[in-house]
């Protein structure tokens, strides 16, 4: 397993300024196609891996049935809280949960800070057979990103 003390001092550090550090981190059109291509019901319950501090979940508001959010950074969780159903602090390569839990598994721009192996399976293990999986890396986006 990847070591997370950095990660987690990285992101408490970042967490009241997170959700304005980048254009990608807050971007519509990047939710919108994330609900595009993952198709959400409201019978779906949603895992959202690396939740941060909602933003995916945010764009899911609405139009599944149940949000819960996994991270491993506590602070992130206190912008997340109004959107999500459930937080639970955890990393992604040993979820808390059940086998076949999940409709619908979405991770955005976290997996690289993550032993990635181990957390690709772990997101197959709690999804549901015939959900779906969703895992969104990103690159710049545009020239203000282009740095980060």
């Amino acid at each position: 397993m990847t070591d997370k003390n950095p990660v987690i001092a990285h992101f408490t550090d970042r967490a009241d300024r997170y959700n304005r550090s980048s254009k990608w981190v807050v971007d519509p059109d990047l939710g919108a196609a994330i609900i595009q291509h993952t198709s959400p019901t409201q019978a779906d319950h949603l895992l959202d891996v690396a939740c941060g501090t909602g933003q995916v979940s945010k764009s899911f508001v609405g139009k599944v049935g149940r949000i819960t959010g996994l991270d491993i950074t506590p602070a992130m969780f206190a912008q997340a809280d109004e959107v999500l159903d459930e937080m639970v602090v955890s990393s992604a390569e040993a979820m808390p949960f059940a086998t076949d839990t999940f409709d619908l598994v979405v991770e955005r721009q976290g997996i690289q800070f993550m032993n990635d192996a181990a957390a690709t399976r772990e997101m197959v293990r709690v999804c549901k057979p015939g959900g779906r999986i969703c895992l969104v890396q990103l690159c710049a986006v545009g020239d203000e990103d282009k740095a980060e």
